[in-house]
C-alpha cells in the first residue's frame, strides 16, 4: 500500500495560479518531484520546492528522490533562494533522503546543476539524468542499497 507524505501546497496553488513543485508518493519510498502548471517562461512559487523539502524532513522516514526538473527555467533569484535553502537545511533533509536523482533535460539545466553543487557539496549520493525513467531505476538501485523495502521498478 502506497504511503503518502502530506505537503501543505494550497498556497502555491491560489496565489495567481502560479506553476509548483509537487511530490508524487504513489511509489513509496520513491518520491518525484516534478513541475506542474508551468507554460513556457512561467515561474513556479518560490516556496514549493522547499516545502516538500520540509515536509520530508517532517516525517522523518528515509526516502529516494528523484527531482525532475523538465519544463523549469529558474532565474537568478530562485536560484540563489534555493542554495540559501540548501545550505540552512542539508544535514537535515540528509537524515531522510538517501539519494536523489535529477532529471536535467537540456546542458542549462545540467550548467545550474554544477554551480549549485560548487556552493553546497551534497553529503548523500547524487546523479543527475536526462530523463526520468533512468533517474528512477537509479534511485531504486540505490534505495535498495541503503535498505529501503516497497522499491519496486
Amino acid at each position: 500500500m502506497a504511503r503518502s507524505i502530506r505537503v501543505n501546497l494550497s498556497a502555491a496553488r491560489s496565489t495567481m495560479s502560479l506553476p509548483y513543485w509537487q511530490a508524487d508518493t504513489s511509489r513509496y519510498p520513491l518520491i518525484t518531484v516534478y513541475l506542474v502548471g508551468a507554460e513556457e517562461g512561467q515561474q513556479p512559487d518560490v516556496e514549493s520546492l522547499p516545502r516538500i523539502a520540509e515536509g520530508l524532513i517532517a516525517k522523518g522516514e528515509k526516502v529516494v528522490v528523484v527531482y525532475d526538473l523538465t519544463g523549469s527555467n529558474p532565474d537568478a533569484r530562485r536560484r540563489q533562494f534555493l542554495v540559501t535553502w540548501l545550505r540552512k537545511n542539508r544535514q537535515e533533509l540528509s537524515r531522510c533522503v538517501v539519494a536523489s536523482a535529477i532529471v536535467a533535460p537540456t546542458a542549462f539545466h545540467r550548467g545550474i546543476l554544477v554551480a549549485t553543487f560548487w556552493f553546497i557539496k551534497p553529503l548523500r549520493p547524487v546523479e543527475i539524468f536526462g530523463d526520468r525513467t533512468a533517474a528512477t531505476n537509479w534511485a531504486i538501485v540505490q534505495g535498495h542499497r541503503a535498505g529501503l523495502s516497497g522499491l519496486a521498478k
